[in-house]
This record gives C-alpha cells, structure tokens and sequence, in this order.
C-alpha cells in the first residue's frame, strides 16, 4: 500500500466534491451548508424519506456528503486527506499521520446508504471509530 499527497488534480475533485456536498445540503436543508456530523445526518435522514425522483443520486449523497465528513474529521481530528493505493485500486482518505488510521469517508457514507442501514447514525459510528483507535480531536 502507498499514501501520497494529494496532487493539484486531486485536490481540484475533492473541491468539486465538497461543492456537490454543500448543494446538497442547501437542496435539503435549505441554508448553507454547516457540516458538522449531526446536520451530515439529518441531511441523510431527509435523502432517506425523499420520495422524489428529481432527488440527488446515491452516488452524488456519497461523493458530496462523504467529501464533508472527512474534511470536517480532518478539521476537527486534525487528520489529511492523501491518495492511498493499494490492491483494491486508488482512492481519496483521510489519514491520522500520529497513529496511522486511515478512513475512506465517501465509502463511509456510502455504507449507509443501503436502505437495511437507514437510520444509522454517521456522527456516532465516526466518532466511536476515531476514539476507539486513540485519535483525539480539538473540537
């Protein structure tokens, strides 16, 4: 496995990214977007009840959604985002350099968007994560 930076490529999607994530949190919350864990998961709850058609897709929720929960973990965790590569393929994380802990924030969110997990609490399962492999946050 490997763990680079972020390169000017990468760092333009994740901005993408994090915009797609603010969009839909104005769609459903109609205010601009305050990513803190909890409003991530009303935003979920709202997806979830959402009948409509015209509603953002899976995809969108776990790129957008899944790109402002780890910047707001490595805002508060004081983690990075990197580029990890191993024998799965290439993808953005979140790495806490001081233990080595690494998430994937966008497959985080995309877990529960299964409809068996609906309901389960995103601020929760991150937060019991984060202490139960030693990471401290400043927030």
């Amino acid at each position: 496995m490997t763990i680079e930076p972020l390169t000017v490529q990468d760092q333009a999607a994740l901005q993408q990214e994090l915009a797609l994530g603010r969009r839909i949190f104005e769609f459903y919350l109609d205010q601009p977007a305050d990513p803190t864990f909890d409003a991530i998961d009303r935003v979920l709850d709202l997806w979830f009840a959402d009948p409509r058609q015209s509603k953002p897709s899976g995809n969108d929720i776990a790129r957008g959604l899944g790109s402002l929960v780890g910047d707001h973990v490595c805002k508060l965790y004081k983690c990075r985002w990197v580029v990890v590569t191993d024998v799965h393929g290439c993808d953005l994380g979140v790495l806490d350099d001081a233990t080595n802990w690494q998430m994937f924030p966008r497959h985080w969110v995309a877990k529960r968007l299964d409809p068996s997990n609906a309901g389960q609490r995103v601020v929760s399962s991150i937060v019991q994560t984060l202490e139960t492999n030693g990471i401290t946050g400043g927030g």
